[in-house]
């Protein structure tokens, strides 16, 4: 995946890291995209990584996190193509109330269904948020 990014974004530069060291890195960015990785953090490593993203994040920088709603106790090992990995649910309200305490504004939040086999979907949420510090 890094390589081909590479072969199609030349002038960037690209790290592969686990999103619960986020706090490596000290550029700004204009953007963080945290596609589809909040089930696999705790409710705590979520607040975390909303926190240092605020941190790392340009002045009107944009924040996109997707993730499956639903109630934190009904997370648990599921077994899938990839093997058996402990999937976390996460509150929409709890997540929305963790960015705005940071700091964030312009939250938008969309739905979309996503195709676990021929027969099942699941819904993925997505999380958008714009971070406006007064200058």
């Amino acid at each position: 995946m890094i390589e081909l990014a590479r072969l199609n974004n030349p002038k960037a530069r690209f790290a592969v890291l686990d999103v619960r060291d986020i706090d490596k890195l000290n550029a700004g960015f204009d953007g963080i995209i945290g596609g589809f990785c909040l089930p696999y953090l705790s409710g705590e490593e979520c607040v975390k990584l909303i926190r240092q993203s605020f941190t790392l994040l340009n002045n009107t920088g944009i924040l996109y996190l997707s993730f499956v709603a639903g109630d934190p106790l009904d997370s648990g090992f599921k077994t899938g193509s990839g093997g058996r990995v402990y999937f976390y649910y996460h509150r929409l309200q709890d997540l929305v109330d963790a960015v705005q305490d940071v700091g964030f504004s312009d939250i938008k939040v969309f739905n979309v269904n996503y195709m676990t086999s021929d027969k099942a979907t699941d819904v993925h949420t997505i999380l958008i948020a714009q971070k406006n510090v007064a200058l």
